[in-house]
């Protein structure tokens, strides 16, 4: 078969894979179309199957692999010359060294990337996930403020017209920094647009995490309302689905918080020796350096923000 028609069938089909949340296919056709493209000397087709690749691989949990194949990308000699391909390889490459926990160097290619544009596309998506690595780099960082004037800059492109998807998962970024920079109204906020722009019917696992990542921040932040059983109650409900461990430990905050055992009759203030023990024992269960609960919130992202949750006070014990 032609090498070029054989590119563009494993391209086809990694795109199909891809849309159908087929990763493990959707990878193998990646890799082959990259191979092809790279013999056809066509280094758009090769960056474009590289990046899906990678995307591949960080969907499958391959957290090695993914940032092994976003370095490859990163410094290929066959994209060098491109800024805006050298942008979005970097940007991937940042994202998966602050995943991996190599804050520093995260940080350095996401001011890289910065400096050279964000990689502008006609859709946004270049700039986007420049500011999705900026704001993760940051933020891990401690330079919250800083973290903050960027997720602002996401949060514009989020209204100017992303996709549902693309705006859910950045408004849902956001409000993680502004919870960060304890600024819980605008974390509510911009969770709440988060909220109209996910959808389960897409992403059923990503639909589970926004709603548990969601209800973690409030409830550390103080906030146990209604609005934080829901996402409380939809989490659980996607789990179901998906078949995931049991989120009882956010109920069970929930209920010490506010004193109340029926979703019905919800308090603003919990009982103070209840609120006390649900507290640490939530903590001891769940804080503790044993603990898995601890996962990334900018799980399109995008780091390990919650390193910086010891700065609330509920959490400052455990940190």
């Amino acid at each position: 078969m032609d090498n070029s028609v054989d590119q563009i069938l494993n391209e086809y089909r990694a795109r199909q894979h891809w849309e159908r949340r087929e990763y493990q296919a959707a990878r193998e056709h990646a890799a082959a179309a990259a191979e092809k493209a790279l013999t056809s000397e066509d280094a758009v087709g090769y960056w474009r199957m590289s990046l899906l690749l990678a995307e591949c691989q960080l969907e499958l949990g391959l957290m090695q692999e993914f940032a092994v194949s976003a370095r490859e990308l990163a410094e290929h000699p066959a994209i060098q010359s491109d800024p805006r391909m050298l942008a979005r390889a970097k940007a991937l490459y940042s994202r998966a060294l602050g995943i991996l926990g190599q804050v520093g160097e995260s940080l350095v290619l996401a001011q890289e990337v910065a400096a050279l544009g964000g990689g502008d596309t006609d859709d946004g998506i270049g700039e986007m996930e420049m500011l999705h690595s900026l704001v993760a780099a940051l933020a891990e960082s401690g330079e919250i403020a800083e973290a903050w004037k960027y997720a602002l800059d996401m949060a514009r492109l989020a209204d100017e017209g992303s996709d549902a998807e693309t705006a859910g998962k950045a408004y849902w970024a956001v409000g993680n920094v502004a919870f960060l920079a304890d600024n819980p109204e605008a974390g509510v906020r911009y969770h709440s647009l988060a909220a109209e722009n996910l959808a389960p019917g897409n992403d059923v696992n990503t639909w589970a995490l926004f709603n548990k990542g969601s209800a973690l921040v409030r409830l550390a932040a103080g906030i146990a309302d209604v609005e934080t059983l829901e996402c409380i109650e939809r989490a659980e409900l996607a789990n179901s689905v998906t078949g995931g461990a049991p989120f009882s430990s956010l109920r069970f905050q929930w209920h010490g918080r506010t004193g109340c055992f029926s979703p019905e009759r919800p308090r603003n203030q919990p009982r103070g020796w209840m609120r006390f023990l649900s507290i640490e024992v939530y903590c001891r269960i769940t804080l503790s350096p044993r603990s898995n609960m601890l996962q990334p919130l900018l799980c399109t992202s995008w780091g390990g923000m919650m390193r910086h949750w010891p700065r609330l006070p509920i959490l400052k014990k455990y940190s």
